[in-house]
């Protein structure tokens, strides 16, 4: 998973730089004004900043700068976000593209999207911040793994 990690965000980094000239140019469509930018700010910078942020605000109640409320509710609003991120893409998922999800798949979905943001996805995050920083990378062997059945019935 680590390595997978690595390999997409240092391929996403080599995309958007070979690509910079689509960035926010109009000849490109809704794919330069509206695609690359997200790629570029959402989905490139944000484990950079979410790392950041978080090392900032625990490093500042530990110094005593912030207070205990104060450090409990920007971790609270932090990860009560991710959580409902998650969640509206698993509901849009289920009643606008998928006509196949059962029940009980949906429930485990929300659940793991509960779970993931006490540590999981922090360490994903530092996961995909590795390596980018190298001049050179190797992007290894890539050995596909044998892939488990999903339910597909509505009968639960």
């Amino acid at each position: 998973l680590k390595r997978q990690r690595r390999r997409w965000h240092v391929g996403l980094a080599q995309s958007l730089k070979r690509h910079r000239y689509m960035f926010l140019n109009p000849k490109y469509g809704l794919i330069g004004m509206v695609s690359f930018p997200y790629f570029l700010f959402f989905e490139y910078l944000t484990p950079f900043l979410e790392v950041i942020g978080l090392v900032t605000i625990t490093l500042s109640f530990l110094l005593g700068i912030i207070d205990l409320n104060f450090f409990l509710f920007y971790l609270l609003v932090y990860m009560g976000f991710n959580i409902i991120v998650s969640m509206i893409s698993i509901i849009i998922e289920r009643y606008m593209f998928s006509s196949t999800m059962t029940n009980k798949i949906t429930f485990q979905l929300i659940l793991f999207s509960i779970l993931e943001s006490f540590g999981y996805r922090q360490i994903i995050s530092l996961f995909r911040m590795g390596n980018i920083f190298k001049k050179s990378h190797n992007w290894g062997e890539m050995t596909r793994k044998e892939k488990r059945k999903v339910e597909t019935s509505k009968t639960d």
